[in-house]
């Protein structure tokens, strides 16, 4: 077997739906004759953990965990305390003791702020696992007779310990992008680290064997963006899902109309606009309070609490904690509608990463999809061009509503089910990790 070093800060027993992408290409990449081995870290500083997800990593694969600096984290923490009187900003009023330090010390920290979100933490928080990884890296390179690398993103670092480790070992490498680096929407840099951050994805970017997004308007932006690198460096491989998640899960029948939500919920993405519609919906019609029910399960729990509290729906909302992927493909399995909610622009731009491995279990559970997402966006054409469900503008609460309503008929008639039989096969995970193997392949082609 070639052997393929896949290099990726988040991984197993790390959970969350940025991990299974890459999970998945792991798990497959034996079966296109390549042997995985992972470079993580030891010990991540993301929050959520799944162990479940160690049982998919394959024998034939090594997995080698190294130390690293988390500062970015504990500055943020610092950073909420000052500002809000706790860690996470969600704290209580602050004592006059506190109240004086942070009066003192606000000029200091808005210089330390700036130099921290500008020339430290670039390209992101996990920038103190550079060194460790680069180190490690060119050893196991050596060791495991590694051929290629893949590199995963966000973090963007994994990109530079990507690029760090070809310049000094020959090896090629390949960037898969799973979140658009200088072209994301959600930040918001100033000028100097901008700059930093379009000097390192250019130079990346130029090294690199090949560049994957995740949707042909991502691959198209950066196609655009470098008018002078050849068109086909950069390839699209779509987000997807595994039919063996599925197999042995039941399909439960619900005794009142159940919408089920998933994923995470933080300051750029929440609920609101879909329970602002369930709130306009049971004030035209309050009977069917006791008839219709809204399931949440992921992170952000403490995002969607107060929003749940505002619009008062706390008798027909149930908001659960993160769960194993096995319980939340059971959460899938347990509901009539799927509400996929997310933005597809903030503040004017384009959201280029506006799917995620959400839609794709969805439609592999022949579920309804509710898609509270804009209908220029790849989501609301994946689900329409499948037959997957309805789209509904988030912006527009009384087309959501009415939306939510005809659904709910739907349901109580017994006509509530997906138009036609699409062929999902292009997006399982084992069909999506072919055409990674084959861009490995090209890459050690070309390099030799």
């Amino acid at each position: 077997m070639k052997s393929v070093l896949v290099v990726a800060h988040f991984f197993p027993p790390v959970g969350g739906g940025g991990v299974q992408r890459t999970l998945k290409f792991v798990k497959y990449l034996p079966s296109f004759g390549w042997r995985p081995v992972v470079l993580t870290a030891r010990k991540s500083a993301f929050g959520f953990y799944d162990p479940t997800l160690v049982d998919e990593i394959p024998v034939e694969a090594r997995v080698y965990r190294t130390a690293f600096l988390a500062p970015g984290h504990g500055y943020r923490a610092f950073r909420d305390l000052l500002t809000s009187g706790s860690p996470g900003g969600q704290g209580t009023r602050m004592g006059w003791p506190r109240k004086l330090a942070s009066s003192v010390l606000r000029p200091l920290f808005k210089v330390l702020h700036y130099t921290a979100n500008n020339l430290v933490f670039v390209p992101d928080y996990e920038v103190g696992w550079i060194p460790f990884a680069v180190v490690r890296g060119v050893r196991v390179i050596r060791s495991e007779r590694i051929d290629a690398i893949y590199a995963t993103g966000n973090p963007w670092s994994d990109f530079l310990i990507a690029y760090f480790l070809s310049k000094l070992t020959g090896r090629p490498y390949i960037m898969d992008m799973r979140d658009p680096w200088t072209l994301s929407p959600d930040l918001h840099w100033g000028r100097v680290r901008s700059s930093i951050e379009g000097f390192w994805e250019r130079r990346c970017i130029m090294g690199a064997a090949k560049v994957i997004n995740i949707t042909e308007q991502a691959t198209q932006a950066y196609r655009d963006k470098y008018p002078n690198v050849e068109p086909s460096k950069f390839q699209c491989i779509t987000q997807g899902f595994d039919p063996s998640d599925f197999e042995g899960v039941a399909c439960n029948q619900t005794e009142r109309f159940t919408i089920g939500a998933t994923g995470t919920y933080y300051e750029f993405r929440t609920p609101e606009s879909f329970l602002k519609a369930v709130r306009s919906l049971m004030d035209r019609n309050p009977g069917l309070m006791n008839d219709i029910r809204v399931r949440f399960m992921g992170a952000g729990g403490e995002v969607v609490s107060p929003l749940v509290e505002r619009y008062h729906l706390a008798e027909m909302v149930e908001v659960l904690p993160y769960g194993s992927h096995r319980e939340s493909i059971e959460f899938v399995m347990s509901s009539d509608v799927l509400l996929l909610d997310f933005l597809a622009h903030v503040e004017g731009r384009v959201n280029l990463a506006s799917t995620s491995s959400r839609i794709f279990e969805f439609l592999a559970s022949g579920k309804t999809i509710l898609g509270l997402v804009y209908p220029s966006g790849a989501a609301a054409e994946l689900i329409t061009s499948t037959g997957a469900g309805v789209v509904a503008d988030p912006e527009n609460t009384d087309a959501v509503a009415k939306t939510i309503y005809a659904l709910y008929l739907q349901y109580k008639s017994g006509t509530l089910r997906v138009n036609g039989q699409p062929n999902l096969e292009r997006f399982t995970r084992k069909h999506l990790t072919g055409r990674l193997a084959q861009m490995l392949d090209e890459a050690i082609a070309n390099k030799g």
